[in-house]
């Protein structure tokens, strides 16, 4: 069985560019409810969140969903999509309809309480409409497909990167756009940076921050990508935690050339709120999840953060989206089967897909030889990063479904170097030794980054540590 695995926030650099992260709860129905039939109940996790998404008033939205006879009733959620699942289940308040970020060990429990559909015997037609390599990529050996995925991309998939290096378009204009395509020019532009900036008392705050990693320290994983770190080491037929690569000391070394900038502080966990306090004055890079920065523009547009050439290692690159999805929707078998399935049906069909993502026809897009080709209108109001457009639109707002990709469909591709590394993500066994090893690895990992940033042991130290781990290192084994 080959199997996704979805790190926290995986679904976040999986979504469109464009989404603006929202919180807490929402319970609606998408349009007036049929009197005439029980509507369905669908719960939506969505651990990152998005614009339109929770009130779903946007026009592509409701073009859908009004035209049904009973809508559901959905309830959208943002947080750990773990706990709010595992209290699902725990307090048996199983919705008829599920929708979570795709992969992960939560597929597992879902799968493992007994409670939902195999889609085939749900509806023969949902699973034979899946491009036979995107069914391959949920189903499980025996040919057993339980959930619905989402956000796929069957055809013409372009890698786009998900992550980046983003410098303060200010700030980079006043030190002359200086190149950082290697490490050695990177750290150069940060040291100009703190030059310029305490010589010229261009930050009002003594908290100075040459370069920030996203918020919780992801983008700590953007610069193993640059540096050419899979999320898995494989050394022969045997795999192991990336703690164990080579490649990590090309990390170090990272660190070790930004050695007395405070660079260190960037470990303090920073929450996406405190982070956007600091983007607004006091950082000159940003390295991390692109969907946070490009709402961080979206809601300041007058302090925008551009992407730069990542200082790459020779086999570096960004991560991403994953042509195999973004989520995956499962249907509990207490439900009203027929009504579910027609709805799963309806909801996934091209039309239904085109609609959410790319809008109203020959309102924001027209068909071309066949190909959707949106409106010079809808593609100056989204490049203009018109925030009010997309809310009134609801453009990419409810991807969930979609067959056409999670990707806004009129963000340009980036130029970097891009790789699409969800097959090559390691499902971890749900086994709880199996869970602690990986989250001690990942946490003594983090700490090495820590003190070599902080100048307190060098690269070579950490070489030696590794080094004298490995007789206990744990084989970690994949299923594909």
């Amino acid at each position: 069985m080959r199997r996704l695995h979805a790190r926290k926030g995986m679904a976040l650099a999986m979504l469109p560019a464009l989404l603006l992260a929202a919180g807490g709860c929402t319970k609606t129905p998408v349009a007036p409810v049929s009197r005439e039939a029980a509507a369905l109940t669908w719960t939506i996790v969505d651990e990152a969140g998005g614009v339109g998404r929770g009130d779903f008033t946007g026009k592509a939205v409701t073009a859908v969903f009004s035209a049904l006879d009973t809508p559901p009733v959905i309830t959208y959620l943002t947080g750990d999509q773990s706990l709010l699942v595992s209290r699902m289940l725990a307090l048996d308040e199983l919705p008829d309809l599920l929708t979570v970020p795709a992969g992960g060990a939560l597929r597992s429990k879902i799968i493992g309480s007994g409670r939902v559909w195999n889609i085939r015997e749900l509806s023969e037609t949902l699973a034979d409409s899946l491009p036979e390599d995107i069914r391959c990529a949920y189903q499980n050996n025996s040919g057993e497909l339980f959930s619905l995925p989402g956000g796929y991309t069957a055809q013409g998939y372009r890698p786009v990167a998900t992550e980046g290096l983003y410098v303060r378009q200010e700030y980079a204009s006043l030190l002359g756009n200086p190149a950082m395509d290697t490490p050695e020019k990177f750290a150069r532009a940060l040291e100009a940076f703190v030059r310029l900036a305490t010589e010229n008392r261009l930050i009002g705050s003594d908290e100075l921050l040459p370069v920030v990693f996203g918020e919780e320290n992801r983008g700590l994983a953007t610069v193993e990508h640059i540096c050419g770190v899979l999320p898995l080491y494989r050394d022969g037929e045997s795999s192991y935690h990336r703690i164990f690569s080579p490649k990590i000391q090309e990390v170090m070394r990272f660190f070790d050339r930004l050695d007395g900038m405070s660079v260190y502080r960037i470990f303090e966990a920073y929450s996406a709120d405190r982070l956007a306090e600091l983007l607004k004055a006091n950082v000159f890079a940003y390295i991390g999840p692109a969907a946070f920065i490009e709402r961080f523009n979206l809601e300041n547009p007058r302090l925008r953060y551009v992407p730069a050439a990542p200082p790459f290692a020779a086999d570096g690159y960004l991560e991403a989206q994953s042509r195999l999805g973004c989520f995956e929707t499962f249907v509990s078998m207490d439900c009203d089967r027929a009504a579910a399935a027609a709805l799963l049906e309806t909801l996934s069909s091209r039309e239904a897909s085109r609609t959410f993502l790319y809008g109203v026809e020959d309102e924001n897009w027209v068909l071309v030889d066949g190909e959707v080709t949106p409106l010079k209108s809808t593609r100056d109001s989204i490049r203009a990063n018109t925030l009010e457009f997309l809310r009134q639109t609801g453009i990419a707002s409810f991807p969930f479904l979609s067959r056409d990709g999670a990707l806004n469909p009129y963000m340009p591709t980036a130029g970097e170097r891009a790789r699409d590394i969800a097959g090559e993500r390691v499902y971890f066994s749900p086994a709880d030794y199996h869970g602690y090893y990986v989250a001690q690895m990942d946490k003594r990992l983090a700490g090495y980054y820590a003190e070599v940033a902080g100048a307190s042991v060098s690269a070579a130290d950490i070489a030696a540590r590794i080094k004298a781990l490995e007789p206990g290192k744990e084989p970690l084994t994949v299923s594909r």
